[in-house]
């Protein structure tokens, strides 16, 4: 699937998705998927395990002028994986942790580097098109959560398939999609007369239940929809909005700083 298959998907734009990409205020060295969960995404870039800050900015900025229609999917991997060659990043890597000897195993091939961008891609489609819905929800009101209809989808998802409930309902504050790694579902506007006239949506909100998932980093035992693989139970468009208001906060304390304090503030958080 290519970007503009991706963006086609969500009838974006790619400068919606670009939007929630410029949100991101930094790039995130981790050392394990969970270390930054669910919408804290939307605040920093990251690629587990990949501890070297230069290589992930190179990577973000390619994924953001993939979004912008400057980089195919095509051209993207292919940097990618020079890059992570050069670097010796390529294949099986032992990345130390901290100073106290403990390390992780990590590895790089060309079915990660493939799934890394459309990790991201596809999130920054949804996170834009939420805002295009809720801009539009006076006269959309409803959204429908659809799968692809195959013999691909999780059942759990099949499950949701045509369950319409107005824009706001707390059920897309965990479900808009997408909902897992790899998933494709999405979300279709409806006017009340259109969902007024079709017997076959479901109008109702389903029983929600939890399981408990142990995240290793943490320590902690985390609650996840039966359905939703974990980090992914939070809609990354109002994860996106967060993050844009955040950011706006940051502007405007920074100009109300002494000169100084502020370049050294964004000089230290350049460094990070």
């Amino acid at each position: 699937m290519t970007t503009a298959d991706i963006i086609a998907l969500f009838r974006l734009p790619p400068g919606e998705a670009s939007a929630y990409l410029a949100n991101r205020t930094g790039i995130e060295v981790t050392y394990d998927w969970a270390q930054l969960w669910q919408d804290e995404h939307a605040l920093a870039f990251t690629v587990s395990r990949l501890a070297r800050a230069d290589i992930l900015d190179a990577l973000y900025k390619g994924i953001e002028a993939s979004v912008a229609g400057d980089m195919s999917r095509r051209d993207w991997t292919k940097s990618a994986t020079e890059l992570l060659k050069k670097e010796g990043w390529w294949g099986e890597n032992i990345v130390p942790v901290g100073t106290l000897g403990d390390t992780v195993t990590t590895v790089f091939n060309s079915r990660r580097v493939g799934f890394i961008f459309d990790t991201n891609i596809t999130t920054a489609a949804a996170a834009g098109r939420w805002e295009r819905l809720q801009s539009t929800k006076a006269t959309y009101p409803y959204l429908t959560y659809k799968t692809r209809e195959d013999g691909r989808v999780r059942e759990e998802h099949a499950a949701w398939n045509n369950i319409t409930l107005p824009i706001d309902h707390a059920f897309w504050q965990t479900h808009y999609p997408p909902n897992g790694w790899r998933c494709r579902c999405f979300v279709l506007p409806m006017r009340q007369k259109e969902v007024d006239a079709d017997p076959n949506l479901i109008t109702t909100a389903p029983p929600l239940e939890y399981v408990g998932w142990a995240n290793q980093y943490t320590g902690l035992t985390e609650q996840v929809p039966k359905g939703i693989d974990p980090g992914w139970a939070y809609n990354a468009g109002i994860a996106g909005e967060r993050a844009k208001a955040l950011a706006a906060t940051e502007q405007t304390k920074l100009a109300q700083w002494h000169p100084a304090v502020a370049a050294q503030y964004r000089a230290d958080k350049d460094g990070r």
